[in-house]
């Protein structure tokens, strides 16, 4: 992360006699423009050209499709092989740039997710590391789980996390998860040797 001699303040001015809260914020040098994370418009029009297909479709499509390097994509994609089972839908993919310049320096693994997010009732799981402070996105997978036998999510998290792990050469130190015990069982079968460590927000 950059950073910068902008001679920033921020100043808090608190009352017992009022609950209004005062900020003032003032830099004298302007910081690096925030990325925009929009989705492309070659995206919303295939989305809007193609809704014929359903959702998990039109994924796997934009995943081959981005397989390809093109100065037009911020980034490629790696999809995950993945056995799917019954009344089970899982898309997995890793972001084999990020992984190429940053994995052999890299002592963390964060496991997060999301659920209820979307239309299509997949379960998000986001892969991260950290560099410099930042949040370094590793892969994706997504869960849609309608039936299917006990402890298949965490099998396919375990296979997530197993093939980035194998496949980029990760030595990895210590891992931080929530309270998810799919995600805890993954991540001490997976990294057994790494310290797992609860996230503290999760934890209280």
């Amino acid at each position: 992360m950059k950073t910068f001699d902008c001679s920033g303040w921020i100043h808090i001015a608190l009352s017992d006699c009022s609950d209004v809260v005062f900020i003032k914020l003032s830099y004298c040098e302007d910081h690096v423009l925030y990325c925009s994370i929009d989705i492309p418009e070659e995206v919303e029009q295939y989305v809007h050209d193609n809704l014929k297909f359903t959702p998990t479709q039109s994924a796997w499509l934009l995943l081959e499709a981005f397989k390809i390097s093109s100065p037009d994509h911020l980034y490629t994609v790696e999809p995950i092989p993945v056995e799917q089972d019954e009344g089970i839908t899982v898309i997995a993919f890793a972001l084999p740039e990020i992984l190429h310049q940053w994995g052999g320096h890299l002592g963390e693994l964060q496991l997060d997710s999301a659920w209820n997010t979307n239309g299509a009732h997949f379960e998000v799981f986001a892969l991260l590391s950290k560099i410099y402070g930042s949040g370094l996105p590793l892969g994706y997978l997504l869960i849609q789980l309608n039936i299917g036998e006990p402890g298949a999510k965490e099998w396919f998290i375990s296979h997530f996390i197993s093939y980035i792990n194998k496949h980029w050469h990760l030595q990895i130190i210590f891992t931080l998860i929530n309270k998810n015990w799919s995600e805890i069982n993954s991540f001490l079968a997976i990294i057994a040797d790494a310290k797992h460590q609860l996230c503290y927000w999760h934890a209280i």
